[in-house]
Formats: structure tokens, sequence, C-alpha cells
């Protein structure tokens, strides 16, 4: 009996003793969709994957100044965009290739730290020399860019030569695949499935009992208006002008975010039917509920209207980071938004996607052409016959 209680136990043992596969996720400080990726992947894969998040460039001093990512959340805040194009467009690739070193000894320092079994990078740059260091500790190297613009990601890759290499992309034809096509990333490296995207924003949702919840008339169009961090002044601006507008029964959702000021300011402006939030995780609901987007082309917010739906204003009323470029003339080719160069547009584009039948039409063709986001459904899958 002892000796068959043994046997037992040393064939239960090493099962309980097995160790999730461990992931390496690189990712960054600076943007909402960085951050919203990250924790997308920690709630998919945390019941069958250990994850550790680390923020590599954060971690490298340039000429002795505080960190890139707090650099550039500081010049966005400050709404320094020309600046920060500048600075990406024409500084930061060589900058950084003179840094190439120092990030491979620093994801070096944490892959002996964590013994990772694969490595999932989030972030721009420096995925040449994050996969030389995986290549040479023989770790599948899987990147999931965040943008539809992949530019920044792609730095060095020509030279790229992992033989156990991934990259997801969010979308063949906008700047996603062609790019890496024209690195010489060979076809069966890219996956095309979607950009990483939170799990409510796939769930159905109830649109009248979503209103009634939220307390939102249910005889007005609703418009959502998004603006970021660094957009309190337009947010402003179109608040006021949506104010002046009297033949259209609009309910404008305002989400302010962490500026308590903007919501201060906007609270000011006698708008008839109005809801002020601050920060919230329920963008997925809010989305639901509306009729219409205004945002600034961040792909984060892009990418989620583009799952519920939703008919896209992006804001072009002042300078645009680049890369974000790509996301207007997506929306515009698709014919699922349009972008506004003035505020004194704005009336007339409300009108056509709110009352409009040929073009609510339009929209509602274009988007059942648009296939589903499959990052959910396929993400899991590439990581386990990566990771075996």
């Amino acid at each position: 009996m002892h000796r068959l209680f043994f046997l037992l136990l040393c064939g239960i043992l090493p099962l309980l003793a097995e160790e999730k596969t461990k992931i390496l996720v690189l990712s960054c400080q600076g943007g909402y969709a960085h951050t919203a990726a990250a924790k997308t992947m920690q709630t998919l894969l945390e019941k069958d994957y250990t994850l550790k998040v680390v923020h590599p460039i954060n971690e490298i001093r340039f000429f002795g100044l505080m960190a890139v990512e707090d650099m550039y959340n500081s010049v966005l805040g400050n709404g320094w965009i020309r600046s920060m194009n500048f600075a990406v467009h024409y500084l930061a690739p060589t900058v950084v290739k003179t840094k190439f070193g120092k990030a491979e000894r620093i994801i070096q320092k944490h892959i002996d730290e964590d013994k990772p079994d694969l490595i999932l990078s989030l972030i721009p740059y420096i995925n040449l020399p994050a996969s030389k260091v995986a290549k040479k500790n023989d770790i599948p190297y899987l990147l999931v860019p965040v943008d539809f613009d992949l530019k920044n990601y792609v730095l060095g890759m020509e030279n790229m030569n992992h033989p156990n290499f991934r990259v997801t992309v969010g979308s063949e034809e906008f700047h996603g695949k062609g790019r890496l096509l024209s690195k010489g990333i060979s076809e069966h490296h890219i996956e095309p499935i979607g950009l990483p995207l939170r799990q409510d924003f796939l769930e159905a949702k109830d649109k009248e009992e979503l209103k009634k919840a939220y307390n939102i008339p249910l005889d007005k169009y609703v418009v959502l208006l998004m603006m970021g961090g660094a957009g309190g002044k337009n947010a402003l601006q179109y608040a006021r002008k949506i104010a002046g507008i009297r033949d259209l029964p609009i309910h404008l959702i305002v989400c302010c975010g962490r500026n308590e000021a903007l919501k201060e300011e906007v609270a000011k402006v006698p708008l008839k039917s109005v809801t002020i939030m601050g920060f919230t995780d329920k963008v997925a609901d809010l989305m639901s509920l509306s009729d219409l987007l205004i945002s600034k082309p961040g792909p984060g917010t892009i990418n989620e209207a583009i799952s519920m739906r939703l008919p896209i204003l992006a804001d072009a009323t002042s300078s645009i980071l680049y890369w974000e470029k790509a996301n207007i003339a997506m929306l515009q080719s698709l014919q699922i938004g349009d972008r506004i160069r003035g505020f004194n547009e704005l009336p007339r584009l409300l009108r056509r996607y709110l009352t409009d039948p040929e073009t609510k039409e339009r929209v509602a063709n274009a988007y059942a052409l648009i296939p589903p986001n499959q990052f959910h459904e396929k993400i899991i899958a590439i990581i386990d016959e990566m990771a075996k």
C-alpha cells in the first residue's frame, strides 16, 4: 500500500510542479494603444501562460536625458505634434540605431532574470536588436504591432534572420503587410489577424438598454467625443461647435480622461444634452450606444471603433502624428468615415453621417465587407505553435 502511494505521488508531483510557459512582453508606457494591448495580452494569456511585462525603451537614456517614453508623453501632453513628428521621422531612426547595443544588453538582462520561453514585442524601433538577442538564446520572437502603419516597427528589419519569428498585422492593405514585404520579411512569417482588441469590444450589447443604463435620451443621435490626453483644446472646440447646432437633436458624450480642467470647461458649454465623463474603462459600452465617433486618429481608438462598426470622423484640424495619417487614409478608403479638416466642416459632416440615408447605407455596406477582428481567435494558437 505504501509502495502504491509512493508511486502515485511520484507521478503526480511532476504534474503539480510543471510550470506554465513563460512569456516576456516588451511594451511601452507611451500612448494608450500600447498599454491597452499589454493588458489585453495579460487577460488573454494569464490562464495558461506566465507573463512578465517590461519597458526596455524606458531603460535607455539618450544624452543623459529623461526616459524616452516620458519625453514622448510630455511633448504630446503639451500639444507639440510638429516637434514630435520631426524628432520621430528624422532624428529617432539614426539615434536609436546608436543604442542597439544597449537595447540588446537590456533585453539580455531580462532574459537572464526571467528565463522566458517566448518573447512577445509590442514596441517599435528596437525589434531588430531584440530579435537578435532572442535568436542567440534560442527563444521564439513574436512581434505584435499596435499600429496599422508599421513604419516605426521595421527599423533595420531588412537584417532580420530569426528562424522562429512571426509578426501579426492589423491590415494587409494599409502599410502593414506591404511594409514588411518591402523589408524582405517573407510571407509565411506574417499573420494578418487584426490589432489587439479587448474582449468587451467583441461582446454583443443591447444599444437601447445601454442608453437607459447611462441615462442617454432615446430620441437623440448620440455623438461620442474622444480626443485623448493631448486633445483637450480641440475637444472643447468641438463641444462649442456642437452646442451651436440647433437643427440636430444630438446628445454629446465627452470623454475627458483624467483631464479635470477639461471637464470643468466642457461643463460651461451651453449644450442641451450632454454626458461628461472622466477616465472610464467602459469605452465599449459608449461606442456601442453611439451613432458616431469624433476622435483623434490614434490606432487604439480607431481599431476599437471599427470592431463596433461605428462611423468615424477623425480630427485633422491641427497637426497629426505622421504614423496616424494612415488611419485617416484607411477609414476614408474603406468608406467608414472621414476627416475633419476644420471646425466649420463639422455641421455638414454631422448631418451627413447622422441623417443622410445614402451615407448611412454606404457605411453599413462598407462594414459588411470588413472581416471581423480575429486577434482573440488566432493569437493563442500562434503562440502555442511558436513556443511548443
